[in-house]
C-alpha cells in the first residue's frame, strides 16, 4: 500500500488493524474526542489504550516517515 493510500486511512483504523487498540477503546476515545476536542492519539494515550511509542510508530508509518526512538538513540551533542 502506498503512502498516499495509508494517509487516507484513519488513525483509529490503522491502530485497530495492528491490534494496538480494541474497537471498544476506539469508540470510547472517539466519544471523548467529541467532548474534549483533543486529537485522537492524545485521548487514546490518556485513557491508557496505547502507549506513545506505538502511536508515534503508527503515525510515522501512515505518513511514510522513518521512526526513530530518540530515547534509545539520542542525537549526539553536535547534532543538537
Amino acid at each position: 500500500m502506498s503512502v498516499l493510500q495509508k494517509k487516507n486511512i484513519p488513525l483509529g483504523k490503522l491502530l485497530l488493524d495492528r491490534n494496538l487498540i480494541s474497537e471498544h477503546d476506539l469508540w470510547h476515545a472517539l466519544v471523548a474526542q467529541q467532548v474534549s476536542g483533543e486529537k485522537l492519539g492524545r485521548v487514546l494515550i490518556g485513557q491508557g489504550s496505547v502507549n506513545s511509542y506505538k502511536l508515534h510508530q503508527t503515525i510515522a508509518e501512515q505518513y511514510g516517515a522513518d521512526f526513530a526512538d530518540l530515547n534509545l538513540n539520542p542525537p549526539g551533542f553536535i547534532a543538537v
